[in-house]
Order: C-alpha cells, then sequence, then structure tokens
C-alpha cells in the first residue's frame, strides 16, 4: 500500500515549524494514516456501495464526498436517479436519509445542468410537505444551486416561479439565481431587471402571498433596486412585503448607492458551490451534541435554521443586511435577526 505509506511517512513536523512532543507527532502521523486509509477503502467501493455511504452518516462523510468526486462520472447518473425517486415518493423515505441533500450539493458543484428539472421538482416538495424534506437548502443555497444547474436560462427559471404547486421559498430561491446569474456574469443585470419590473407590473401572484413579494423584493435589494423603487414602493405601503426582510427605508438608502459598490457587496452571499464537504459542515447533525430540531415545526412558522446561537448585545443595531455579528457569515435577518423577530 504504496499510499498508505507515503502519508504514514508525512510528519508533523512537515505541518509546522512549531515544536511538538513525541506523543503529538504520533497521534498526528496516526490521524494522516487513518484518513488515507479511510479515503483508500472509499475509492475502492461501487459507485452503489458509495451512494449507501451517503445515506445516513453520523458524521461528515468527507472521504465519502471526495471519492464522490474522483468518480464522478459512473456517479451523476445514480444521483439524478436517486432525486428523480425521491421527487416522485418522498413519503417512503427514511426521514434520516439526506443522501437527496447531497446529492443536489454535488450535481450543483459539478453543474450537471441535465439534473435541473429533477432538483426543481425536488424543490417543489416544500410546499407539498411543509420543507421537511430540504430545509434550510432551498432557502440558503437554493438560488446558488439552481444558477449553476440551469444553463443561464432565465425563461426556464421563470417558469418555475409560475408552478401552482410550489412554496413561496421555492419561487424566492428562483429569483435569486437570477440575481446569481447577474453577479457570475453570466446574464446582464438590464435582463434580470426587466423581468422582476414585468413580474411587479403583471403581479401574477396572489396579494396574499407575502412570502413570495417579499423573495421578489428581496431578490431586487440584491440587484440594486434604483430602477424598480415604484413598483416596490406601494408593496410596503399596502402591507404585502414583510419589512422585517428589508425595510423600505433601507431600500430607499439601497437604491442611492453607487451600483457597482453595490452589487460588490452583494456579490458574497452568492458564491457557488465548490466544495460540498465545506459547505454541509455547519449543520447540526455532524456535532455530536446537537440535537436535531422537528423541522416541520421550524419551517412552518419560517425556514429551518442551523440553530444560530442568538448574538450578545453589542451596544449597537445591527442592520438586517450586515453580517450577523455571531459569526456565522450570513446576514443577520437570515440568522440571529430571525430568532428576534
Amino acid at each position: 500500500m504504496p499510499q498508505l505509506r507515503a502519508v504514514r511517512q508525512q510528519s508533523i513536523f512537515d505541518l509546522s515549524p512549531t515544536a511538538f512532543t513525541r506523543e503529538e507527532v504520533e497521534m498526528q502521523n496516526l490521524r494522516l494514516f487513518l484518513r488515507a486509509a479511510a479515503y483508500q477503502c472509499t475509492v475502492n467501493k461501487s459507485p452503489e456501495s458509495l451512494l449507501q455511504s451517503l445515506r445516513n452518516p453520523r458524521t461528515l462523510p468527507f472521504e465519502a464526498i471526495k471519492a464522490a468526486k474522483s468518480d464522478r462520472e459512473r456517479l451523476t447518473p445514480l444521483l439524478i436517479q436517486e432525486l428523480q425517486k425521491f421527487a416522485a415518493d418522498f413519503q417512503s423515505y427514511d426521514q434520516g436519509d439526506i443522501l437527496p441533500v447531497i446529492a443536489i450539493y454535488l450535481l450543483a458543484e459539478w453543474e450537471v445542468a441535465e439534473s435541473f428539472e429533477t432538483v426543481l421538482d425536488c424543490f417543489a416538495l416544500d410546499d407539498k410537505y411543509g420543507g421537511y424534506e430540504l430545509g434550510d437548502l432551498i432557502t440558503e443555497d437554493g438560488p446558488v444551486i439552481l444558477a449553476a444547474l440551469c444553463r443561464a436560462d432565465l425563461d426556464a427559471l421563470e417558469r418555475f416561479t409560475e408552478r401552482k404547486d410550489i412554496s413561496g421559498w421555492a419561487r424566492g430561491a428562483a429569483f435569486k439565481a437570477m440575481v446569481a446569474l447577474v453577479l457570475w456574469d453570466k446574464v446582464p443585470r438590464d435582463d434580470v431587471v426587466n423581468r422582476f419590473a414585468w413580474l411587479f407590473r403583471r403581479k401574477p401572484f396572489a396579494r396574499r402571498d407575502g412570502i413570495t413579494w417579499t423573495q421578489l423584493v428581496d431578490a431586487a435589494f440584491e440587484l440594486h433596486p434604483a430602477e424598480l423603487m415604484d413598483e416596490i414602493r406601494p408593496l410596503f405601503r399596502q402591507g404585502i412585503v414583510d419589512p422585517f426582510a428589508t425595510t423600505l427605508e433601507e431600500f430607499e438608502r439601497e437604491a442611492k448607492r453607487d451600483q457597482a459598490t453595490s452589487l460588490r457587496q452583494h456579490a458574497d452571499s452568492f458564491r457557488p458551490i465548490t466544495d460540498t464537504a465545506q459547505r454541509i459542515s455547519y449543520w447540526g447533525r455532524w456535532k455530536a451534541s446537537s440535537v436535531l430540531h422537528d423541522s416541520n415545526a421550524a419551517h412552518a412558522s419560517s425556514k429551518l435554521t442551523a440553530s444560530p446561537v442568538p448574538a450578545p448585545s453589542t451596544g449597537w443595531k445591527v442592520g438586517r443586511n450586515d453580517p450577523c455579528p455571531c459569526g456565522s457569515g450570513k446576514k443577520y435577518k437570515k440568522c440571529c435577526g430571525r430568532l428576534t423577530q
């Protein structure tokens, strides 16, 4: 096993100039050896057995995800088939089976456009089953997932928003996928601004559907809303839009900012998925001390979150669109701000 021997010979002294005790050196070398051994075992697995290792892992399946990437060609059709079964018969799935969620992340990382329609069908489950099956995925990473898979097809994203069987959160993911495509220089900003203006004027969504309208307005905010303010102001004044997400005053300030500066700032919220393991590493299920929440109840009131710990008072007001002071990397309104709503 030359690969394992090569890793076994690597010393902790190769990793840091700091002095270590002999026990620390041996422990680090043992960790390196075991990690290489685990990776070698996953590489030797068949695609089918590799999928099984991604279903109900107790810890972050780093090595299995790494092995999946090295066997991408054979694994891709199996992941799509798994998602097709998931979308067609979700109720038969074990509630602890996270393979469909990991599959969506991997397909988005690999930009497998052939999976786009299937992923849309999975997003549609959010309305039918109250959000249990995908949880945070739709609201946090849904926009960049759809943007990665849609071939920059704005028409396809817009058609999805007009489906009657999807939730406002799923529509929001599609609206913000359009924003992501602008920030990734895949489509002109004017094309998306014109589509948003058309939606505001045509009003294809029910007035009582506050989630959808709030998501559309929030997407316009990320795009720099200057040209859309005449359509946005009435929605606030009529009480259609939830002002907690972003207030009208914040919109007015944002509209006056330099457009290029605004877009650069918002681009940080739309980073493409380049490392699935890193992207899901914050999940509470990987922490031995965490307790899984009842996601049905959590999503019914808002959106399933990763149980952020409320940030301590800092003596100054945190803007809804500022980075959350808890250090999660999310905007305040998407993190601890939810707990104070």
